[in-house]
């Protein structure tokens, strides 16, 4: 589990986002409302890496056979 050991600015989070959102675009992607809102609760310190991808992880994992 990796956390953020320091605070990062609102400023930072932000221009974090739009580079990542940026560079998905440019291949043709766009991240989801809840990935959105999973990198910035990372980036705050909320979660830990790990539980970020779990919880991605499991919103695209495939539903067949549950």
């Amino acid at each position: 589990m990796i956390r953020l050991k320091k605070k990062i600015s609102e400023e930072k989070i932000t221009h974090v986002i739009r580079s990542a959102t940026a560079s998905l675009a440019f291949e043709g992607m766009k991240p989801s409302r809840e990935a959105e809102y999973l990198g910035r609760r990372y980036l705050e310190s909320d979660i830990s890496s790990s539980e970020a991808l779990a919880r991605i992880k499991a919103m695209h994992a495939c539903s067949f056979g549950r």
